[in-house]
């Protein structure tokens, strides 16, 4: 047989050479660390388009080797229908950013920011929202009863400061958000939760609003609210066209609840946190979607005077729910209490009375002493036998009988007790100035204005 030499076999003419392919790998790690298979088949797609696209501008082959405009048109169509199905991909497995939760007020969307529970630093609002998932609606036509009833766990914060609330509550890691769903896990919004009839919407908007008008005995007409998240005062009305310039938020928003324990917790006590009036706060509209579903270590009201109230609320409501705080969040928290030390937690409504033993009833007073009994006379030796001496002119009188006891004077009628002050938080809005009142600990209080602050507030007196 002859010698016939071999030829070696070239690559395809599609296939870049292995220089081009170590140069793309960095691009193709990157796709995969970042988002998987699905971030893989992004980058892929993305080369595809760029060298069709340069094909069929220049003539030339490109990266790909594409030998004519009818293979790059190819690769320009195929990267395109890769860059859909990558997308898909995404979505699937968890890579596509989250869109957060909103609790708007009225039936249009709002806009709200993505920050992650484990971002540190200073918080600050986010500029450009992302669309929402769940819209709340107003309030609705007809107040639903939620017939189970309020349920909380058995923590009891009274007469206790929010720091040190904040020191009882356990740190972990956010919990994934996956399987979340707002109707679902916390029920349709603004349930009658407590019974009283009334929508939760409405409750809280008589709750914070002042010169409130009614319509019957729940629904909130009109009213002014002294925003707390950025200072405003708004002029509400109630209607499809003004109702969302007042929102009504979730403090500790649902889906920061849903990772941090509410996993956990039965339907029951899920409704009643999402209905809890320590959890909702009448705010404005603007900033509402602006928080989304970020914690204190991502987001702080611009109302600088405002924190340690929302802070507080926070922590009250997480400890009330059995709910735990990620690092970074218990550190922002910390760091605004320490100015506010004083600040006091709340207490739930939803929340059972605490039990109080009772004191146990005083002895009753001693029966006054009686009288001792007369002793009797001492018998009287027998007379000698002697000859009776002559009647006495006047006899002995018999001795006299003690007087009888007097009887004790009737007690006093028990004074009638003081009144009870009202119990308030320090820093909260009020609206009668010179309103006087006390906090849990028994610091007395007074409704005023500072100089530096114009808006009524509880205050030390």
């Amino acid at each position: 047989m002859s010698d016939v030499p071999r030829t070696r076999r070239s690559w395809p003419a599609w296939v870049p050479k292995w220089p081009y392919l170590v140069a793309l790998s960095p691009v193709l790690i990157i796709g995969i660390s970042s988002g998987g298979l699905g971030g893989l088949l992004a980058m892929v797609a993305v080369v595809g388009i760029c060298c069709g696209i340069y094909a069929l501008a220049t003539g030339r082959a490109s990266l790909m080797r594409l030998p004519h405009r009818k293979a790059a048109s190819g690769a320009l169509a195929g990267g395109l229908a890769l860059m859909l199905v990558a997308g898909g991909v995404l979505s699937a497995t968890g890579y596509a950013p989250e869109r957060s939760e909103a609790d708007v007020a009225a039936p249009t969307s709002q806009p709200s920011s993505d920050a992650s529970n484990s971002v540190p630093g200073s918080p600050s609002p986010s500029p450009s929202p992302a669309p929402e998932e769940y819209v709340e609606p107003d309030a609705p036509a007809k107040v639903v009863a939620y017939v189970a009833g309020p349920s909380t766990a058995e923590v009891d914060i009274s007469h206790k400061t929010a720091l040190e609330v904040l020191a009882i509550l356990p740190v972990k890691a956010p919990a994934p958000k996956a399987g979340y769903d707002r109707v679902l896990h916390f029920g349709e919004s603004w349930l009658d939760v407590d019974g009283n009839g009334c929508d939760t919407r409405n409750d809280i908007l008589q709750r914070d609003l002042v010169d409130v008008t009614l319509e019957g005995s729940c629904t909130v007409l009109s009213g002014t609210l002294n925003g707390p998240y950025k200072g405003e005062k708004i002029s509400f009305k109630r209607g499809a066209d003004t109702s969302h310039l007042v929102q009504v938020d979730h403090v500790v928003s649902l889906v920061d609840a849903w990772r941090t324990g509410a996993q956990d917790l039965t339907q029951q006590q899920r409704v009643s946190l999402a209905n809890d009036p320590i959890n909702l706060l009448a705010v404005e509209g603007t900033v509402k979607g602006q928080k989304s579903k970020g914690n204190a270590a991502t987001w702080l009201p611009p109302e600088t005077a405002f924190r340690c109230e929302y802070v507080a609320r926070q922590v009250s409501a997480k400890a009330t729910y059995h709910l735990w705080v990620t690092e970074s969040e218990k550190a922002a928290i910390e760091q605004i209490l320490r100015g506010c030390p004083e600040q006091e937690a709340f207490v739930s409504p939803f929340a059972p009375a605490p039990l109080v033993e009772e004191p146990a009833p005083a002895p009753p007073p001693p029966a006054p002493p009686q009288p001792a009994p007369p002793q009797p006379a001492p018998p009287q030796p027998a007379p000698a036998p002697v000859q009776p001496a002559p009647a006495p002119a006047h006899p002995e009188p018999a001795p006299a009988q003690p007087a009888p006891a007097q009887p004790e004077p009737a007690p006093a009628p028990p004074e009638p007790p003081a009144p009870v002050p009202q119990t308030v938080h320090p820093g909260s809005f009020c609206s009668s100035e010179g309103a006087t009142g006390v906090t849990n600990r028994g610091t007395a209080m007074v409704c005023k204005t500072t100089a530096e602050d114009s808006r009524l507030r509880w205050r030390a007196a």
